[in-house]
This record gives C-alpha cells, sequence and structure tokens, in this order.
C-alpha cells in the first residue's frame, strides 16, 4: 500500500469505480489521503479518507479494478487505514449504498444515519443498484 500525495489524478479512472461523479470526486480529492494498493506495479485497489471533524474520520472512496475483484484488496485497504487512523480519532464514518452495507459491516461497522436524497440531489444521473435507483445514502460509523 503506497500512499499517494502528488499526481491523485491519474487514479481518476479507478476512483470512478466507486463514485460515478468525477465532480463529487474532486470535492474530497485534494483534502482527502489517497492510498493505493499495488500489484505488480499495478494499482488493483485505491482508498481516499481523511478528517471529518476533530476526532472523526471519513472513508470518502474505495474502489477496486474490475478484474481484481474479490481478491480482498478492498478488504486489505479497510484495514490498513483502520490501523493507520485509530490514532488520530475516535470513530471512522462511512457513506454507501445498501450493497455494500454488509462489506462494512465485516468490519464492525454499524448504521448511524441516512443523508436523504443524497444521490439524488448530487448526481446528474440516476445511479442504479441492482435495479432499483439509489437516492439515500446509508452513514455507518465504527469506533477505532
Amino acid at each position: 500500500v503506497r500512499k499517494i500525495a502528488y499526481g491523485k489524478e491519474a487514479y481518476m479512472p479507478l476512483l470512478l469505480e466507486a463514485d460515478p461523479s468525477e465532480a463529487m470526486i474532486r470535492k474530497y480529492l485534494d483534502s482527502g489521503e489517497m492510498y493505493v494498493l499495488m500489484t505488480n506495479g499495478r494499482a488493483v485497489a485505491v482508498a481516499i479518507a481523511g478528517m471529518a471533524g476533530e476526532r472523526d474520520c471519513e472513508l470518502f472512496n474505495l474502489a477496486t479494478a474490475p478484474d481484481q475483484r474479490r481478491n480482498g484488496y478492498a478488504t486489505h485497504l479497510v484495514r490498513h487505514l483502520l490501523k493507520l487512523y485509530q490514532p488520530r480519532c475516535e470513530r471512522m464514518l462511512v457513506g454507501t449504498s445498501p450493497a455494500m452495507v454488509p462489506f462494512y459491516k465485516r468490519f464492525g461497522f454499524e448504521e448511524c444515519g441516512v443523508r436523504k436524497c443524497f444521490f439524488s440531489e448530487n448526481y446528474s444521473e440516476p445511479i442504479i443498484e441492482n435495479g432499483q435507483t439509489l437516492t439515500d445514502m446509508i452513514l455507518l460509523s465504527r469506533k477505532l
């Protein structure tokens, strides 16, 4: 896992796997800390996290290359981030879609709220997941 301080734009295609809006990604790209998991010289997974208040941090983006999914790369990145942020934060937050809730619950994240109409108000095109149009973002948190 490498921390990327410069040239974050080069990872935009991978970031778009988790967030289909380049405009939304740009809102957290510069302020967040980017970590890339490399295998055989290739970026196969990426995460952006950062502070969200005085004692909270947030995972803004977590993506794996489509041909590399189900290899444990996202799991490895989440575990890395939990260890990394534990000394700095009391809890980590993540906003996600219903399909990803079980993934985060494996790490001890618990549902803590909803950002009503987040997807419908922040994305120009509808976001469809498992045949359903997403409107609300599910919020989860985990004590560190």
